[in-house]
């Protein structure tokens, strides 16, 4: 569907964009913990070991273990073992036949969704929902505008051709899309009203191209709004390939959807620009839900993700894992030698870590004895540490 675009006065852009700004903010230790989550959970966090085993095991060499991967996994695989079945409960004894009806039209759109999207939806679902801790679905409309229409004198073959052409490529009058948690900021009112925010880095290029903007000087402009240039007059901005953006100009920028029942506004930063759409559906285009519901009116705590018991156990989980590793590997019985008092020969109360190799014999000198020093067993211990910390959480 094609929207008539118009930029809002600066006066009025200047607080859509405070307001922006504050709700993310707002909604700024939320970001914190879910990034560090998928960061734990696929395994590209920091292990801390003691500074001695760090050129071993540290780093790109350290040994994770995939406790938050593995959860995250089974809990997934257990809910999408069996399609997923929409329940509809009826109002009477009369509407039973009809609720049973529309439970299943609602399971065959379920599936077909599936189907006819390019991306895994219903996968993706589940993996936010159990690792991030919040799902978020977006739907807006398909490309039916474009539906053939019949013309004077067509052949009915010929229309019915082009008619099953468009249905193969548009199956659905509507588009369903997977968002990211990480730049989803519901509302915060007190009775769940207010504007949904849609915040992330886009394309600078597919932006101007989508909301028919350009460039005009050091600023951007909708192409509708520009007056008509001068024959006569040749522009004194400096010209630029159609394929590549104007020099300084950035490859990606901020884009913020804020949706309400009625407008859209499109926030695009650093020009400052608020863009407005009308809002031709009528409802929000957004669905979201949590794993874990606490209770708890509060950005950060209100819904957590199934790995979350493991946030703050994992860190030390892999780093006792790496130390017993290295226990293991670089604390091994370590031979030396003392000097004892013989008769006509002075002790001198060395003691010598010795270089010895297996298999072959020495003969040592009147007086040295060899000893081992054998480390304290510390393994039982970590094991017990570690067995404790992975039932807690």
């Amino acid at each position: 569907p094609e929207y008539a675009a118009k930029i809002v006065p600066a006066a009025a852009a200047t607080n859509v964009i405070r307001e922006v700004d504050r709700i993310r903010d707002t909604y700024m230790e939320r970001d914190k913990i879910m990034h560090e989550l998928r960061r734990r959970r696929l395994l590209r966090h920091d292990v801390r070991m003691p500074k001695a085993y760090q050129q071993k095991l540290g780093g790109e060499r350290a040994i994770k273990l995939p406790l938050m991967y593995r959860l995250v996994q089974t809990a997934v695989g257990q809910v999408m073992k069996r399609p997923p079945r929409v329940h509809v409960e009826p109002l009477n004894a009369q509407d039973r036949t009809a609720a049973e009806q529309m439970a299943k039209a609602d399971s065959l759109l379920v599936q077909a969704t599936n189907n006819l999207s390019r991306t895994p939806w219903l996968y993706g679902l589940a993996f936010s929902l159990m690792g991030d801790g919040l799902v978020v679905n977006k739907t807006m409309p398909g490309p039916w505008s474009g539906f053939p229409i019949a013309r004077e004198g067509d052949d009915p073959k010929d229309y019915n051709a082009r008619v099953a052409e468009f249905v193969a490529s548009y199956p659905l009058p509507f588009y369903s899309r997977v968002v990211d948690p990480l730049t989803f900021y519901p509302p915060l009112s007190e009775y769940g009203d207010g504007p949904v925010i849609e915040s992330g880095w886009r394309s600078t290029r597919e932006v101007m191209r989508t909301l028919q903007l350009e460039f005009k000087g050091k600023d951007i402009v909708v192409k509708q709004d520009l007056s008509p240039s001068d024959p006569d007059k040749i522009p004194d901005a400096k010209p630029y390939p159609e394929q590549e953006l104007p020099p300084g100009v950035a490859g990606s920028i901020r884009v913020s959807e804020v949706w309400t029942k009625s407008h859209c506004a499109v926030v695009i930063q650093p020009y400052d620009k608020v863009i407005v759409f009308e809002n031709t559906m009528g409802e929000l285009p957004y669905e979201w839900g949590f794993a874990d519901p606490t209770g708890v009116e509060d950005p950060t705590n209100i819904g957590m993700s199934v790995a979350f018991p493991l946030y703050y156990i994992t860190p030390w989980i892999d780093t006792m894992v790496g130390i017993a590793a290295a226990w293991a590997l670089w604390a091994p019985p370590t031979v030396y030698t003392t000097q004892d008092p013989v008769p006509g020969l002075r002790s001198t109360g060395e003691v010598r870590i010795e270089n010895l190799q297996l298999g072959k014999m020495y003969n040592l000198p009147p007086g040295m004895k060899m000893n081992v020093l054998v480390p304290p067993n510390v393994g039982q211990q970590l094991l017990g540490l570690l067995s404790f910390l992975i039932d807690a959480a």
